[in-house]
């Protein structure tokens, strides 16, 4: 029977540890292995590690005696892989008990490359559904659609490729968003078996404010992807994703912003030029692919013009598409410019 591989990288979680290994415990699937490997933490996570999962031989244990990064360790779960689908949980998430049973089946009965599961975040549920194909014009997936953690892979699309290691941020979504292109089509559960944890100190999503190097990544991620697309007889179609993505990745960037300081409003200035450069670009050559019905470019386009740059706090805390849709009739006039 072929199985699964599940890597789980973690640093420093002894907070979510327990929760997240008794998903993994629970998990329906028979054939599976789970290759936790823990990157030079300094709290009680080896301790919970070894009381947890010790017993257990599903679970292969793997200490780094210094932090080296969640990329290396993805990558060295990988190289010690065994089975045919290689999935990823993140140490501070926890799945249903069916995720990657269900995931496994979807692939099997549809011979899909990979699959993609919804998520929960607090309260909010985030769902895909059905066959995707990737170079339909319509694809738009964004969010949890471009991580890692919330696919299953089979082993062969991923081939030699590995995460990117000197990328600060956004190395899972290089990573899927790669496969998504080599791969060209997924099969999706609206189910939503992943459980997206908030509030963790150690996640790079807590992060107060961007930094010029969390921006520079994000670009990072671009010109990587650019780089393999070059050639390829759907690169148009590549290219109207990357752009997509990057400037989701930047828009990111400000939902966090908090404390408009004088070198925090400078950050701000050259992120938002970043931001209005990439969205002139996607709508003036990618205009008759792409309708206005994207929220994340519509929000950003909010930010961009707002007429007080302070009065940019306000809109951060309000839903993404309802403070769109008031900028609908400027967006639409800011693109034919």
């Amino acid at each position: 029977m072929t199985k699964v591989s599940v890597i789980i990288p973690n640093y420093n979680n002894e907070r979510y540890l327990n929760r997240c290994i008794h998903s993994l415990k629970k998990q329906k699937e028979k054939e599976i292995e789970f290759i936790l490997v823990d990157d030079g933490s300094k709290d009680r996570s080896q301790e919970i590690i070894e009381s947890c999962c010790a017993s257990d031989p599903r679970f292969r244990l793997y200490y780094f005696p210094v932090n080296q990064g969640v990329s290396i360790a993805r990558n060295f779960g990988i190289s010690k892989a065994t089975g045919d689908y290689i999935g990823f949980v993140d140490s501070d998430d926890y799945i249903d008990a069916n995720y990657f049973q269900v995931l496994k089946e979807k692939m099997d009965q549809t011979h899909a490359p990979m699959a993609l599961a919804g998520y929960q975040v607090g309260h909010f549920r985030y769902r895909f559904q059905g066959e995707i194909n990737y170079l339909d014009s319509k694809t738009n997936l964004q969010a949890g659609g471009i991580a890692v953690w919330n696919h299953l892979f089979r082993r062969d699309l991923i081939g030699e490729d590995r995460f990117l290691e000197e990328c600060l941020c956004c190395e899972d979504t290089a990573f899927s968003l790669w496969m998504h292109m080599k791969g060209k089509r997924l099969v999706a559960t609206d189910q939503t078996f992943y459980h997206y944890s908030v509030g963790n100190p150690t996640s790079c999503n807590s992060v107060i404010f961007p930094s010029a190097k969390s921006i520079e990544a994000r670009f990072q991620v671009a010109d990587y992807l650019g780089e393999k697309i070059k050639g390829d007889s759907h690169q148009f179609i590549y290219q109207d994703r990357i752009l997509r993505t990057q400037i989701y990745l930047l828009l990111f960037c400000t939902k966090p912003i908090k404390d408009y300081t004088p070198e925090n409003l400078e950050i701000c200035r050259d992120l938002y030029n970043h931001l209005d450069v990439l969205i002139r670009q996607k709508y003036l050559d990618f205009r008759e692919i792409i309708t206005l019905e994207d929220p994340a470019i519509l929000y950003a386009w909010n930010l961009l013009h707002a007429e007080d740059f302070h009065l940019q706090k306000k809109y951060e805390k309000l839903d993404v598409i309802t403070s769109t849709h008031l900028f609908q009739k400027k967006a639409f006039n800011y693109i034919k410019r």
